[in-house]
């Protein structure tokens, strides 16, 4: 259940993020077509609905996983022993639950509520500093900010979210030195403030497993 859950949510928040971009890009029209933005935006538009047709659909799935598994005993030597096995756990538990379209459409509206409202404390930002949100580009400055959040250069994007999100907001004319502060300020309520909160509901589990242990099922 819960490497379903991990990849499930993945699926969901990509297949979502996809629609924000594309969204962003509808809005920034022109502007975001001579930064060349509108490419990368329908490329991770296509990718995205990919993953979640590859998901739903199990036979797909299987050719997927296989093909990923085979790549990777070429390259690493990882999985051992027999692949059939290793394929045949994999889809059992990534087909484990299956979900009605009804609740599929409440997981995918449940993702894009979570991309808006999180684009919803960015420009909050800007209006906490006093600036002017500069909504033809923002939800497209916010779209690239989250593609540099997924690339592992630094843990959690650090320095690559911030730098690409004030280079794009201040291209769609955004003032500099307010569009640092804003940016800043949308970080440590989205990323540093739940660093802590993260750590400590890991403390308190690890304290509380300690004193008393989940019992073993066999």
């Amino acid at each position: 259940m819960a490497g379903w859950s991990v990849v499930a949510t993945f699926v969901a928040l990509s297949v979502t993020f996809a629609v924000v971009a594309a969204l962003g890009a509808s809005v920034a029209g022109a502007d975001g077509a001579s930064r060349d933005l509108v490419g990368v935006t329908v490329g991770v538009l296509l990718v995205s609905l990919a993953m979640g047709a590859v998901f739903v659909q199990k036979r797909a799935l299987v050719r997927a996983v296989t093909a990923f598994l085979r790549l990777c005993r070429r390259l690493t030597g990882w999985p051992r022993g027999e692949l059939a096995a290793h394929i045949d756990r994999i889809i059992r538990r990534l087909t484990a639950v299956h979900l009605s379209p009804g609740q599929v459409a409440g997981v995918l509206t449940l993702g894009l509520a979570a991309w808006m409202l999180d684009c919803s404390c960015l420009a909050l930002s800007f209006l906490a500093v006093g600036a002017s949100v500069p909504w033809e580009g923002l939800l497209l400055a916010y779209g690239a900010g989250q593609l540099a959040a997924n690339l592992p250069i630094t843990p959690g994007g650090l320095g690559v979210v911030e730098g690409s999100l004030t280079i794009a907001i201040v291209a769609f004319g955004g003032a500099a030195p307010a569009t640092v502060v804003a940016v800043l300020l949308y970080r440590i309520l989205s990323f540093w403030l739940l660093l802590p909160i993260g750590w400590g509901a890991w403390a308190w589990l690890a304290w509380t497993s300690r004193r008393h242990p989940w019992p073993t099922c066999w």
